[in-house]
């Protein structure tokens, strides 16, 4: 560095300890000798009031507030790229750290970009609808300790600006196909459903039709959907299943269970049903390992899986259903998969799943908990996808005794299968085993 007296390069990064310069300009008045000692002098830099000192002397004027490029972060491994959704903040905005600056659309899913920190937006990159690939810079952001209280307030005025115009369209959809009332008579005919002859509808804003792209999450699903369609024999089964029993079983222990794992089943409910699901599936596809099976992929082999790796979906509140995959299922017990469904719930909605926790499978779960009767597609590398449904009370003949009719907590399920690797028979039966470990759970102790 000491060498070339002549000049400094236009960009340059020097970190020593703590402390950095970056992208330092050319600069006159050079002079070698108070640079090099002032770079080689550890204890100048460690010393704040030393450095200042040095900087009022003006032999080094540069503004050391820190720019920050924002990459695409690699969400999921098979991502390699992503279209623009939508900027939430514009340039000389500031943001504070973690809040929204962009909208990323890709194959899986919409990736948020956040802030990494209080600053200020400085360039945007990339225009709307722009695709970009991994790892490519979307935004840069000026740090700052502190946000302006102009900014503050700028930032809480626009957000009620937003919710005000919010709120203004959703009255203009409203009332969109209202007609337009001019006066006391008209009124009087349109409340009886007839409109005056004389009325005029030329200054009338008819809605307008418009066409919206295809987001790219939405056009994988699509394809899959046709895929699956097209390359498997798709069949469903139907049956209704009897969860008085083991719902009763829950709630006795619900306190106990609280006491001991420090978790509270009534707040999880609905984990607590998958969970369930989970543990009797894996019992049953002991008993018909074609279930586990999948076809490869020039149609010439079955290949049988000695492990279960359940997708299951995952209650978040982000909105969108997320599927998450237990891996090795067989080998837990029904406190563990629901210790993990319970973790995959924390990561979905913090945002922060994993590659790993997303990726595999070879069985799903699909539940539809407002639903009475539903059915998933199959996934890809997949045979079967369990259906469960909302429960509901119903008067139902318990143990097929036409004497004994009571109220009790019914839910219907379904299994949807490929029919070219399962049979009719098989699919039926593995249901009903499904049913049984649930509606008798002890079976699961006594082996039957």
């Amino acid at each position: 560095f000491a060498k070339n007296k002549t000049t400094l390069c236009s960009a340059i990064q020097i970190k020593l300890s703590s402390f950095s310069i970056s992208s330092i300009r050319p600069f006159t008045s050079f002079n070698p000798n108070n640079i090099s000692k002032a770079f080689h002098s550890k204890r100048l830099w460690d010393s704040n009031n030393a450095r200042k000192n040095y900087l009022n002397k003006g032999t080094l004027k540069k503004d050391f507030s820190k720019i920050v490029v924002v990459n695409f972060p690699r969400a999921v491994e098979s991502i390699s790229d992503g279209d623009i959704k939508s900027y939430e903040k514009k340039v000389g905005d500031f943001v504070r750290e973690n809040d929204i600056v962009c909208y990323v659309s890709t194959l899986k899913s919409d990736i948020e970009i956040r802030a990494p920190s209080n600053g200020k937006i400085t360039k945007i990159l990339h225009n709307p609808d722009d695709t970009i690939p991994v790892d490519s810079p979307v935004f840069e952001i000026e740090l700052v300790d502190v946000i302006p209280e102009t900014a503050q307030t700028k930032t809480t005025q626009e957000a009620d600006t937003n919710k005000t115009a919010l709120n203004t369209q959703n009255n203009i959809n409203n009332n969109i196909f209202e007609p337009i009332i001019e006066n006391p008579t008209e009124k009087q005919a349109a409340e009886k459903g007839v409109l005056q002859e004389t009325k005029s509808f030329s200054n009338i804003d008819l809605p307008i039709i418009t066409k919206s792209p295809i987001s790219p999450i939405r056009g994988l699903i699509l394809e899959k959907m046709k895929f699956i369609q097209n390359e498997k024999a798709v069949l469903s089964t139907f049956n209704e299943c009897d969860l008085t029993l083991i719902n009763q079983t829950l709630d006795s222990f619900a306190k106990e269970f609280e006491k001991k794992h420090n978790i509270s089943i009534s707040e999880n409910k609905e984990l607590v049903n998958i969970s369930l699901w989970v543990v009797s599936m894996c019992s049953a596809i002991k008993d018909s390992p074609i279930i586990n099976a999948v076809i490869d992929s020039d149609v010439k082999n079955i290949i049988y899986r000695d492990y279960v790796d359940m997708i299951v979906p995952i209650p978040n509140t982000v909105g969108s259903q997320i599927n998450a995959v237990i891996k090795d299922a067989e080998t837990k017990s029904f406190i563990e998969i629901f210790k993990e469904l319970l973790s995959f719930q924390e990561k979905a909605n913090k945002g922060t799943l994993e590659v790993e926790d997303l990726i595999g499978g070879t069985v799903s779960i699909n539940s539809s908990k407002e639903s009475l009767l539903g059915m998933g597609s199959i996934e890809e590398n997949t045979t079967v996808k369990l259906g469960i449904n909302k429960t509901t009370k119903k008067p139902h003949c318990v143990n097929n005794d036409p004497k004994r009719i009571e109220k009790r907590d019914i839910m219907m399920i379904s299994l949807t299968y490929d029919h070219r690797i399962i049979d009719g028979k098989e699919g039926v039966l593995f249901l009903k085993r499904c049913k049984e470990i649930m509606e008798n759970p002890i079976r699961l102790f006594i082996n039957m």
